[in-house]
């Protein structure tokens, strides 16, 4: 397989993929392309730089999605659950970054570097070196050309902190475009900023206030993970007939983070809105998309919230089993990955942020349904 990289992080990018795949190839079990040639200089004849891989054999799990037995569903959720845990480097001292050139930019404060182009040909790989920080947190949009701090970072609160500060930064920028004759070449930037800026700045400055409370300077002893942040159906290469796993693609950003931020399900569990507590699933007349698209939507969705219980439950036992009891404790690890979420989403769903921060100061309360439900109890007292 042929792919061209544009220069979202010249040298870097395509550099972190070729050493992360060699890595995993020497590290893990995981089914991942070996790289038979690559160039991370954009100075060719191509005008590109690019990669060549192996073609992995097999076809997106979405296309047999829902050909694939109950049974079958649970044990690839388990794989995926084993391959999650697999990816994992327990001596590591920092985080936040992905693969370089001859070094795999894990979370540890590695120094032995090795050459990338004998590790493609399958020589055992050690620990290796940090390089550039590749996640979207800091490449969004404009934030890629923001002087920012992009880690290595020494903790998850430095992390979580620099991850803040870029925030408001870009919105610092905003108000300055829209002031500007350019505004109309940004069109990350809409007219609603300059109203919003201010509320937005005053979350930054309140989620600032309450990281300590939730991360700690020397917290992050439980180890780190590789982490693939996009695991969903469409990089999940799979069997035709016997549905097993062959092949993840798209490891170009994965990087090494701490144990809490990895410790959840894959891309395509994640973010399910479970709005009913039905036992038994739903039976779509067929699956017909055009004809029963709702009834379908709420067969897949209940499947999910299966899967999703199912992949919870293995993962803890599999905290458990590996020794991992203090990062067990999932609601603070749910915490804070909210946290992180939420940072994210300043930008641009400000409103659920302000609602969320609401809810922790309040105890995990949520004010507008204790409002509500308080207004509804009065209406109907008066009504009565």
């Amino acid at each position: 397989m042929f792919r061209i990289s544009l220069p979202l992080d010249p040298f870097f990018k395509v550099e972190s993929e070729v050493a992360t795949l060699a890595f995993v190839r020497a590290k893990t079990l995981i089914p991942v392309a070996r790289v038979i040639a690559w160039d991370s200089n954009w100075d060719n004849d191509l005008g590109f730089e690019w990669i060549l891989t192996e073609m992995i054999p097999g076809v997106p799990l979405w296309v047999f999605w829902r050909q694939v037995s109950w049974e079958r569903k649970l044990a690839l959720t388990e794989k995926i659950r084993e391959d999650d845990c697999a990816a994992s480097d327990r001596d590591g001292t920092s985080h936040g970054q992905d693969a370089g050139r001859k070094n795999v930019e894990t979370a540890g404060s590695a120094t032995a570097i090795l050459p990338i182009r004998s590790l493609t040909d399958g020589s055992t790989a050690g620990d290796l070196t940090v390089g550039h920080m590749l996640r979207n947190d800091f490449l969004f949009e404009s934030r890629i050309d923001l002087p920012a701090n992009r880690g290595p970072f020494q903790s998850s609160l430095q992390w979580m902190r620099a991850t803040v500060a870029i925030q408001l930064q870009w919105i610092d920028k905003g108000l300055s475009v829209l002031c500007s004759k350019q505004s109309f070449e940004h069109t990350e930037f809409d007219s609603d900023m300059e109203d919003e800026a201010p509320e937005m700045k005053e979350l930054c400055h309140k989620m600032l206030g309450i990281l300590p409370e939730i991360f700690n300077e020397e917290e992050d002893d439980g180890g780190f993970v590789l982490h693939h942040h996009d695991l969903n159906q469409a990089n999940t290469l799979v069997h035709p007939e016997t549905f097993e796993i062959t092949g993840i693609l798209d490891w170009e950003m994965a990087c090494v983070v701490p144990e809490w931020t990895a410790t959840k399900a894959p891309k395509f569990l994640d973010y399910i809105v479970f709005d009913w507590e039905s036992e038994e699933p739903p039976h779509p007349p067929s699956y017909d998309e055009e004809k029963h698209q709702f009834a379908i939507e709420a067969r897949d969705r209940w499947d999910y919230k299966q899967l999703r219980q199912h992949f919870d439950t293995a993962l803890k036992r599999a905290l458990l089993e590996f020794g991992h009891a203090p990062i067990v404790d999932l609601s603070m690890i749910e915490t804070k990955q909210e946290v992180m979420r939420n940072i994210q989403d300043i930008a641009g769903n400000w409103e659920w942020t302000r609602r969320w921060l609401k809810k922790y100061q309040n105890g995990g309360v949520d004010p507008q349904s204790d409002s509500s439900s308080e207004d509804g109890s009065s209406d109907e007292a008066a009504e009565q």
